[in-house]
Order: C-alpha cells, then structure tokens, then sequence
C-alpha cells in the first residue's frame, strides 16, 4: 500500500516537467488528467495531496501561463469545469 502511494508521489513529481511545456497543457485535458488531479486533492494521504497543490501551483503560474495563452485556456477552462464538477457531485466520480 505504501509502496503505491509513494509511487503515486513520484508520478505527480515527475508532472512538474509538463508546467514547462504549457503547449502541451491540452494533453493534460485530453488525457483527463486535470479531473483525477484535482480528485487526488481529497487523497487520505496529506502528502500526495500537497503535491498535487504544488503541481496545480506551478501549472497555473501567470509567467507560465503567459507563454502560451491557448495552453492557458485550455487548462483554466478544464480547471473551472472539472472542479465544478467535483464540488458538485462528489470527489470519486468521472464527468
């Protein structure tokens, strides 16, 4: 169990790299990857949670989002919707 959660940290970890690509931010919609992301905030461990907050953090840096506004878009849009959803129906479900 403990082995996956820290699997899990490494993974969100590993992320960072994507906040220096904001062309590729419409990857991390396609993939669905903002939804489980932002599903990963209620996460038991605080631990991957707070990494989860550093990775939104440096995604939605304004410097960052200033290098690519259709990048930005895509992200923020996904971002807005997706915690409406979660807000709205529940951390554990797919939109």
């Amino acid at each position: 169990f403990m082995e996956s959660e820290l699997d899990l940290n490494d993974i969100i970890q590993e992320m960072h790299v994507v906040a220096t690509m904001p062309d590729l931010y419409h990857l991390l919609v396609e993939l669905n990857a903002v939804h489980s992301l932002l599903g990963l905030l209620g996460h038991d461990n605080t631990d991957v949670a707070i990494a989860v907050v550093d990775l939104l953090q440096e995604l939605t840096d304004i410097d960052t989002l200033h290098e690519s506004e259709e990048g930005a878009g895509v992200l923020i849009d996904s971002l807005v919707s997706s915690t409406w959803w979660h807000l709205g129906l529940g951390w554990g479900s797919n939109p």
